[in-house]
């Protein structure tokens, strides 16, 4: 009886240690898909941003080469 106990607690034991795989499995596969999200929201946020430099700069460029075109034609 002793011995049938024993094996019935090892069985309980590695169905334990099954079961706390799988949840870490499940949660770094859910940490991963955090981590992908997050990388493309930074990718989107950084896009966004040079876009909006650019367009900055794509004017002031534009507004110092009009005032020379002016000095110019004075």
């Amino acid at each position: 009886l002793n011995r049938l106990i024993d094996d019935i607690n090892v069985v309980g034991d590695r169905l334990k240690i099954l079961y706390m795989e799988a949840v870490i499995w499940t949660c770094r596969e859910k940490l991963e898909r955090r981590r992908n999200d997050c990388h493309e929201n930074i990718d989107s946020f950084f896009e966004k941003k040079s876009q909006m430099l650019n367009e900055i700069i794509h004017q002031e460029v534009d507004q110092q080469r009009q005032k020379l075109d002016e000095i110019h034609t004075k």
